[in-house]
């Protein structure tokens, strides 16, 4: 879902196998020298009957399209459910230099750009599968790089999914090495209910904020945003609020459908008006 004081400025620019969405954040919002561009991911298992209908090669499409976006832009993200364990291999290319004998020779021909070594990743999951080797091998080509266990603060650092079999880290965010400091919060988030993988929360820097009511803010228009911040003063009379309306409340959440933005909007209109 994508907020309406920003949805001018966040474009749908490709959808492939409805396993990869790319979305184009524009420079004007993020107020920085180039656009964002985000794919998020879904690798169906190799076992899944995705492969019956559609004969791909999706890791090698992914690359493709990474490749094509970053032709265009620097700053690519791609996050998701990518079905892979990677335990603590390395996804770049160790020893990558290359001597000055060679460099002198092949230096007016292309510039070689060695691949960076990065600090090892922190990954409670020491399992790996062909899928896990897929996704480094495409960490090597396309140059993008797993921030998992690499971010600062280390709330990136724990699994991802627990299955049947037990937990692992299959859920990831790729960039380049050089776009790190772009992403101001990466946390994976505790469990829920409703799925058996973790949220990922993922934040990312902007040159472009605003003050509305004393709070700092990303909104566009400071105007259409309305901010509350929670005054002890009032907890009882919150807690009373919603025993008193609680039938009212269960009965729009059984009653909810959100299929899109405006359905969304309405449900939390009609969530909102239970305590007016």
């Amino acid at each position: 879902m994508i907020k309406k004081s920003i949805a001018s400025y966040v474009k749908i620019i490709e959808i492939s196998y409805e396993t990869f969405v790319w979305v184009k954040i524009s420079k004007e919002l993020t107020g920085t020298e180039n656009d964002y561009i985000i794919c998020n991911v879904y690798l169906p298992p190799y076992r899944s009957s995705f492969f019956k209908v559609h004969d791909v090669d999706l890791f090698y499409e992914l690359e493709t399209q990474i490749i094509k976006y970053s032709d265009e832009c620097p700053n690519i993200f791609v996050f998701g459910d990518f079905n892979a364990r990677t335990a603590h291999l390395n996804d770049f290319v160790e020893n990558d230099l290359l001597h000055d004998s060679i460099l002198d020779r092949v230096g007016e021909l292309f510039a070689y750009v060695a691949d960076e070594t990065l600090p090892d990743r922190s990954n409670p999951d020491p399992g790996t599968n062909d899928y896990g080797t897929k996704l480094i091998n495409l960490c090597k080509c396309s140059g993008l790089r797993i921030l998992n266990g690499r971010h600062e603060g280390s709330l990136a650092n724990d699994y991802t999914y627990s299955g049947p079999k037990g937990m692992s880290v299959i859920d990831y965010l790729l960039t380049r090495s050089s776009n790190f400091d772009i992403v101001s919060k990466f946390i994976t988030c505790n469990f829920t209910t409703y799925s058996d993988h973790a949220p990922l929360h993922i934040q990312f820097k902007t040159n472009f904020s605003i003050k509305c009511n004393g709070v700092q803010s990303n909104f566009v228009d400071a105007e259409a945003s309305k901010f509350f911040r929670w005054n002890e003063e009032y907890k009882d009379m919150c807690r009373n609020a919603l025993l008193i309306n609680s039938d009212n409340i269960k009965s729009t959440l059984q009653n909810i459908e959100a299929e899109s933005q405006d359905e969304m909007d309405s449900c939390v209109n009609d969530f909102t008006h239970q305590f007016h």
